[in-house]
C-alpha cells in the first residue's frame, strides 16, 4: 500500500492517474448533491494549451459520479 508521503505525481497534462497538486488537495463538491467530485483531467500551464493558469500553475476538470453532466474547473498556481 502506498501512503500519502510516498505518492509522487509528475506535472503535465494527464487523464486520470495521480494528480500533481502544487499546494493542498482541493476537491470540488457537486452543486447538486454536495458530494466530492472526481478529478478526471489535469491541465498543466503551457504544456498543450497556450495558456497559463495564474503564474504557471495547473487546472483540473472534475466530474460528479452521480451527475455526469456536472463538470467543474479549478486551478492553482
Amino acid at each position: 500500500m502506498i501512503n500519502q508521503s510516498e505518492r509522487f505525481a509528475l506535472a503535465g497534462d494527464k487523464l486520470g492517474g495521480w494528480l500533481d497538486w502544487p499546494q493542498n488537495l482541493d476537491y470540488i463538491a457537486c452543486p447538486r448533491c454536495d458530494r466530492r467530485m472526481d478529478v478526471i483531467f489535469q491541465i498543466d500551464s503551457s504544456c498543450t494549451l497556450p495558456h497559463y493558469f495564474m503564474d504557471g500553475g495547473m487546472a483540473w476538470v472534475s466530474q460528479c459520479k452521480d451527475h455526469p453532466d456536472v463538470l467543474a474547473l479549478n486551478w492553482s498556481s
